[in-house]
């Protein structure tokens, strides 16, 4: 940060009138709960904020997929319930230091299906949690990857007024035919 900042890229940002984001960690194998991962995220938004910058956004990096996984050995074992209730307290404690920051979600696709992500944003929203986006992080290369899901997807972010996009990544095979 101090980097950028010695460089003068937050205020260059700022005068382009380009937003700036972060992507965080809100439910993980090695910190599962809101309790431990807020408290960071918090931290950094101040220390952007130090040195000139703003966050306008939040991505949180897949916390419903986050909490199932298991890395090393180490797992928060979530159920998608226990996923989404940390995300929502992850939500309300920074939204209790900064409320103009908007967070969204990204999640995987197709690792999480159609019917598994809108379960999961249904799920925030009963607990008070929308999502201020959504961002699908799909593998287009995988077998399963459903251009048609994508439009459904899209549908379904609409009818509930979230901006919905698609970051697109590969595994790293490249089909040049």
């Amino acid at each position: 940060l101090d980097n950028l900042a010695n460089v003068g890229a937050f205020f260059k940002l700022k005068n382009w009138g380009i937003e700036q984001a972060i992507e965080v960690g809100v439910v993980k194998h090695h910190s599962c709960t809101a309790d431990k991962t807020a408290p960071l995220s918090i931290n950094y938004i101040k220390a952007i904020l130090d040195r000139g910058g703003t966050v306008k956004y939040l991505s949180m990096d897949e916390p419903y997929w986050g909490g199932q996984m298991t890395v090393s050995g180490q797992t928060c074992g979530y159920t998608m319930d226990q996923s989404a209730a940390q995300t929502a307290d992850f939500i309300n404690r920074v939204h209790a230091v900064y409320p103009s920051v908007q967070i969204g979600s990204i999640e995987p696709y197709p690792a999480l299906s159609v019917d598994q992500i809108k379960a999961w944003v249904l799920k925030l929203e009963e607990l008070g949690a929308k999502p201020a986006f959504f961002h699908v992080d799909g593998n287009h290369e995988h077998p399963a990857y459903r251009t048609e899901d994508m439009r459904v997807l899209r549908d379904f972010f609409k009818t509930r007024g979230i901006p919905f996009g698609v970051i697109f990544w590969t595994d790293g095979k490249v089909n040049d035919q």
